[in-house]
């Protein structure tokens, strides 16, 4: 028994002073040669080829692209058509409009984050979940479809009233001609007072009058006129919901994004990512909504002959616009994304099945894998504890460690 004794700890000190030559020897530090930039640019050149020749990788940022698309083209316009659908000040417009689109956004971005981490989702099954909130996204798209009647603009979205002529020449020339204020007269709308004809203003109540001439002697009131639409709150909710599931994926999008590339190309996978983003998706998107827009307008700012801003626009016209822009931009996404789910997924199954003796490919059993490793490390444990408590120590022979 005292050897016994003896032999543990004869082991302790000999492990201790071990480890304390261990910790106590200083790092050799090493000299490293500063690369130069070929070099670098040598190194990099496979990972830019390994990422790009990556069909998962490039279908999933080619897919996101068009969510960037649509969100940089609304981020830029959304305002403008709020204004002209419901006749706010553009002030209102901006502030109803980040009310709506920030809240949404966190919202999506926090509960994408919330269910990667609660259903502990991989990869593929983030590829899985893209596809599917993008047909979410195109069903509430058709929400877009809610729109406001057009101004009733005298002579341009209506037949021109020939009893109200223009109070004098010069408003039907250039300068004045170019300045755009304008007032309201029963339920027509007209480019200026002079274009309604009106010839007196009381400034105290800011209400023009004698509009249309002496004999209708008419009150004009400043700014458009009423449409009486009532579907901001719908057009409002519908915003919100869009703007929810355009960023649900974003959670998502980085977590496919990472794992479907190897450690050392997902920094190199991200650079390009966000290059393709700006690229092709925010920069162009503005101008492609904004070409789209011009279309649907009903009266030009001219300034001597040189055509400047849109001044009104038919409602009708923006919203079947925006939603086909919107509609083919999302429509590609959602395709895109479901064939890199089924390409992944493809990938995945070649890459976890092995052949049997039998030749009958099949996936490896999780469970007998994980009960080979336990078993492989028990042995390993129990031959280490064997040597270990049968280790002769120094200066005793075998009869004295066998009494």
């Amino acid at each position: 028994m005292r050897y016994a004794a003896a032999t543990s700890g004869i082991l302790m000190a000999k492990t201790f002073a071990k480890n304390t030559r261990k910790h106590s020897q200083e790092p050799v530090a090493e000299h490293v040669e500063e690369k130069s930039f070929l070099d670098l640019l040598k190194e990099m050149l496979p990972l830019i080829k390994n990422v790009l020749t990556n069909p998962v990788l490039v279908l999933l940022v080619l897919a996101s692209i068009t969510d960037s698309f649509i969100v940089s083209a609304f981020a830029a316009f959304l305002p403008k058509m709020v204004e002209s659908q419901f006749g706010l000040s553009s002030s209102s417009a901006a502030f109803i409009t980040g009310g709506v689109v920030v809240p949404g956004a966190a919202g999506g971005i926090l509960l994408s984050g919330i269910l990667v981490r609660w259903r502990k989702l991989n990869g593929l099954q983030c590829a899985k979940y893209q596809a599917f909130i993008g047909i979410a996204c195109i069903v509430a798209q058709f929400g877009l479809l809610i729109h406001c009647p057009s101004v009733k603009l005298n002579g341009i979205s209506v037949e021109k009233n020939m009893t109200c002529t223009p109070s004098s020449n010069d408003c039907t020339t250039c300068p004045s001609s170019s300045i755009y204020s304008p007032i309201c007269v029963g339920d027509t709308t007209y480019e200026s007072p002079c274009h309604a004809g009106c010839t007196t203003h009381d400034s105290v109540n800011d209400v023009f009058g004698n509009c249309c001439g002496e004999q209708l002697n008419l009150t004009g009131n400043p700014g458009t006129c009423d449409t009486g639409c009532k579907y901001l709150i719908p057009f409002i909710i519908m915003i919100f919901v869009i703007m929810f599931f355009t960023f649900l994926n974003n959670i998502f999008f980085l977590t496919s994004n990472l794992r479907c590339v190897k450690d050392s190309e997902r920094v190199m996978a991200i650079s390009i990512q966000s290059v393709a983003f700006r690229v092709f998706g925010s920069f162009p998107g503005p101008i492609i909504l904004g070409a789209f827009l011009d279309q649907a307008c009903i009266l030009w700012k001219y300034e001597c002959g040189k055509r400047g801003a849109c001044q009104e626009y038919d409602n009708k016209k923006v919203m079947t616009m925006a939603i086909a822009l919107a509609m083919i931009a999302k429509t590609i996404g959602t395709v895109l994304y479901f064939i890199a789910w089924m390409v992944w997924e493809k990938k995945e199954a070649k890459t976890t099945t092995i052949a049997y003796s039998d030749g009958v490919k099949r996936r490896p059993d999780p469970s007998q894998k994980k009960t080979n490793v336990i078993s492989e490390d028990t042995e390993q444990r129990e031959e280490d504890d064997f040597t270990t408590s049968n280790k002769i120590p120094d200066g005793a022979s075998v009869d004295e460690v066998s009494v």
